[in-house]
């Protein structure tokens, strides 16, 4: 019932109309067309102040009524447009009272914009242009008059009537607020019924709800505001706090809550955009020095971490908390590579001593069996676009360990030519080998850092997505804070 309402708001309804059939002109009951645009208009006027929906309906009724003579139709048309600009008038004041509220408020910046937002939505503009243009409640006798006129309290159901001759029925008044209040259809009207106190038991409610409310980061502040008219005085009994006030904790509470703190347990998906290298050397019988080998190589790696994030300050901006995750991945999809270095022939003269060597590879295989990959990530947030999305920035410290093996055979030819003291060049084989079937076992280790940039979002509570990535991957975590 009015928990529903307090939830969804009012705005939910597409058939509002129904709900005031009764009260509706014949003519216009049985269009679906007119059904439809009244209803968006009561939806409209609703979170402006109930009580406009009467003055609505009841403009209605003189724009519908044959019996009504033009002269008195355009003066309570106009009349009841008068209302309904004050009322407006009303919210625009009360809103930007609120908005001087919280530009009086010490406390985080990012939180008062953000809460000035809710205000600023309820000013109408076109308002605020009729003041401008001259016709303010300061200078406008007749626009102070009606704000007096404006049944804002009624002690019984009495029909009363202002100076411009419109016919006030206040119990209506209250029983379309009350309508409104339940969004039912089964809402029967009763001129003898006390519509004003149920208007206030529910208005009480609405009120009680929110108060209980106030912890749940969930809330919806548009919803909580459009009961405006009910927060004028302070939300009573509960030490008078305003609704700036109110809406600043609500802001306040849910970047106190998306400012995680506490371990995380994940996963990751890693997959390397610039292939990390392996650098080894291999012996060569009869060579004095081993050959070097550079490798590339790619793998995509799945890997768990957790992490601790130490909160520095008490809302979610940039450099409030610092994470330190640490974490191990691992890949054991093998991979084969051909490395290089398949052929070397080179010629020189040493001290007039001729130097041929020639080196042929026919088989070189680097096969990769498996790659590990230790971390310890430290960051922080850095730019807040939500409550629920942030960048993060900082250093990424990477530790790789590769465990491959080297297959390769080869042909060796090292030959030295000099000449004699007749002119005659003899040459020597030094080394003249033709081995093969080598395969050996390594590992190879390296340690790697890196700044990271990465995105943060939190579609649920305590549930964290991130994508980051370092000059060489890019990786995908999914986590759960405690």
């Amino acid at each position: 019932m009015l928990f529903l309402l307090f939830i969804t708001n009012i705005g939910v309804s597409q058939n509002q109309a129904y709900l005031y059939k009764e009260f509706l002109p014949k003519s216009v009951v049985h269009n679906n067309e007119f059904m439809k645009m009244i209803s968006q208009n009561i939806m409209k006027l609703g979170p402006i102040h109930p009580d406009l929906i009467y003055f609505y309906l009841e403009g209605l009724r003189y724009k519908t009524d044959n019996s009504i003579d033009n002269k008195t139709r355009s003066m309570v048309l106009t009349e009841l447009q008068k209302i309904r600009t004050n009322y407006i008038l009303k919210r625009n004041d009360w809103a930007q009272s609120q908005i001087n509220i919280l530009n009086n408020a010490k406390v985080n910046r990012k939180t008062l914009e953000e809460a000035k937002k809710y205000f600023k939505k309820l000013i109408t503009e076109n308002i605020v242009a009729y003041r401008s243009s001259g016709t303010t409640r300061e200078n406008d006798n007749k626009v102070q008059k009606l704000e007096k006129e404006i049944p804002e309290s009624r002690a019984n159901s009495q029909d009363v009537t202002n100076e411009y001759k419109v016919l006030i029925d206040s119990n209506l008044v209250d029983c379309f607020a009350v309508i409104y209040y339940n969004s039912r259809g089964n809402k029967n009207y009763d001129s003898y019924s006390n519509n004003k106190y149920q208007k206030i038991v529910l208005e009480k409610e609405i009120i009680q709800n929110y108060k209980e409310a106030l912890e749940n980061s969930d809330l919806n502040i548009d919803n909580f505001l459009s009961y405006w008219y009910l927060y004028q005085g302070g939300l009573n009994g509960y030490n008078e706090i305003s609704a700036a006030d109110y809406v600043r904790e609500i802001i306040s509470s849910k970047n106190r809550n998306a400012l995680h703190s506490g371990i995380s347990f994940g996963t990751y998906y890693s997959t390397f955009l610039i292939s990390p290298s392996i650098e080894d050397e291999i012996y060569i019988s009869g060579m004095n020095d081993n050959v070097k080998i550079k490798e590339y190589s790619a793998k995509s790696q799945l890997g768990l971490f957790c992490d601790y994030s130490f909160k520095i300050k008490q809302e979610l901006e940039p450099f409030s908390v610092l994470k330190i995750q640490v974490g191990l991945s691992r890949s054991t999809e093998p991979q084969k590579i051909d490395f290089s270095s398949g052929f070397l022939q080179e010629k020189y003269i040493v001290a007039g001593t001729k130097v041929y060597r020639k080196l042929e590879f026919y088989t070189h295989e680097l096969n990769i069996q498996s790659l590990s990959t230790y971390m310890t990530k430290i960051s922080s947030p850095v730019y807040i676009l939500n409550n629920s999305l942030y960048l993060e920035a900082g250093l990424l410290f990477e530790y790789l360990q590769y465990k491959y093996e080297l297959s390769y055979d080869y042909h060796f030819l090292y030959q030295i030519s000099y000449p004699t003291v007749i002119g005659v060049w003899i040459t020597k084989t030094m080394a003249n080998v033709r081995d093969g079937d080598f395969n050996v076992s390594k590992k190879y280790d390296k340690f790697i850092v890196y700044p990271i940039l990465g995105i943060r979002y939190r579609p649920m509570q305590h549930v964290f997505m991130y994508v980051g990535s370092i000059p060489s991957n890019v990786s995908i975590e999914i986590s759960y804070n405690f």
